[in-house]
């Protein structure tokens, strides 16, 4: 992914055959931050003028250094939404179960297609690398 990617909602699809007892979701990405001074103080200068019309100093615009790249997730099952996962780690695991993690009803997965929608919040590094395991558990 890159900057291009942000505000962007990505379907991703995950066959679950029957049988199933768990779902178990592996979500990873990198880098996390972004510590280059220059292209912080670039991306939180633009985004404070675009809110409030004015340019913070670049004292004030320091103090939100680094920068995170963000990401949330919300599951769909072939019975409807089962919950969302607004976490700020950069490595996540959904199960969904008859205890399911926290934000995500607790739901037998039933055989189908389910799809896993990545919010793209925040890029701020050039790119970004995300990697996405299904495990369906028997």
């Amino acid at each position: 992914m890159t900057e291009d990617d942000n505000y962007r909602h990505i379907p991703v699809k995950i066959s679950v055959p029957s049988g199933v007892k768990k779902l178990v979701i592996a979500i990873r990405y990198s880098p996390k931050y972004e510590e280059n001074p220059s292209r912080c103080l670039r991306i939180i200068k633009q985004c404070i003028c675009a809110q409030t019309g004015s340019e913070p100093s670049d004292d004030e615009a320091m103090s939100y250094i680094p920068l995170a790249n963000h990401l949330s997730f919300s599951l769909d099952s072939p019975r409807g939404w089962l919950g969302t996962s607004h976490r700020h780690d950069y490595r996540q695991e959904i199960e969904i179960g008859e205890s399911s993690s926290a934000g995500f009803i607790d739901f037998i997965p039933c055989r189908g297609s389910y799809v896993l929608t990545v919010s793209v919040n925040a890029i701020v590094t050039p790119s970004l690398d995300v990697d996405i395991t299904a495990e369906a558990i028997q």
